[in-house]
C-alpha cells in the first residue's frame, strides 16, 4: 500500500500500521472519521481519514472526579 493514501489506524487507543492484523471476532466497534474531523482529532497524519477500532479486550479508560 501507499502510505500516503492510505487511512490512519487507531486500535485500543493506540496508532498501528495498516499491516496489522486482527481477530474479527475480538473486534468490539468500528469508527470511520473523514475529512476535517479526523485532521482535527490527529493532524495531518490523518488527511485520508481515521478507522478507530476498539476491540473487546480493551481496557477502559477511568473516568476522572
Amino acid at each position: 500500500k501507499n502510505r500516503a493514501s492510505s487511512s490512519f489506524y487507531i486500535v485500543d487507543g493506540k496508532e498501528k500500521d495498516s499491516t496489522m492484523t486482527l481477530d474479527e471476532d475480538n473486534i468490539k466497534s468500528i469508527e470511520v472519521l473523514k475529512d476535517g474531523a479526523a485532521k482535527k482529532l490527529y493532524g495531518d497524519k490523518a488527511n485520508n481519514g481515521v478507522i478507530i477500532i476498539t476491540t473487546k479486550d480493551a481496557i477502559p479508560l477511568q473516568q476522572k472526579n
